[in-house]
């Protein structure tokens, strides 16, 4: 599986695997985890915790990832559609709610 984060070594030698698990089970992310999972830049989610991105202790859980893109893209006054633990979303805007890939 080839994917941005898989130059850097200190992504890479995180366990794609837990990441899935932890997401499924609604368990924060750390930042390099979330870039992991999410294929997204670490600098980028740094760059966006500056601005507001939604963190407990550090740790970014899926389900309020989800709401604070879908209020960012202004997606937010569309019908509330099922997202599954794998950041697809189910039902009508299942494709405006799916991951970037």
């Amino acid at each position: 599986m080839h994917t941005m984060n898989a130059r850097n070594k200190q992504l890479a030698a995180i366990d794609v695997e837990s990441v899935r698990l932890k997401v499924q089970h609604e368990q924060g992310l750390t930042l390099a985890e979330a870039s992991v999972y999410y294929d997204l830049p670490y600098s980028s989610l740094r760059a966006w915790k500056r601005e507001g991105l939604p963190l407990v202790a550090g740790k970014l859980f899926h389900s309020d990832f989800v709401i604070w893109r879908r209020r960012l893209t202004g997606l937010e006054s569309m019908p509330q559609a099922a997202v599954h633990p794998s950041g697809r979303g189910v039902g009508k805007s299942g494709g405006l709610l799916s991951r970037r890939g």
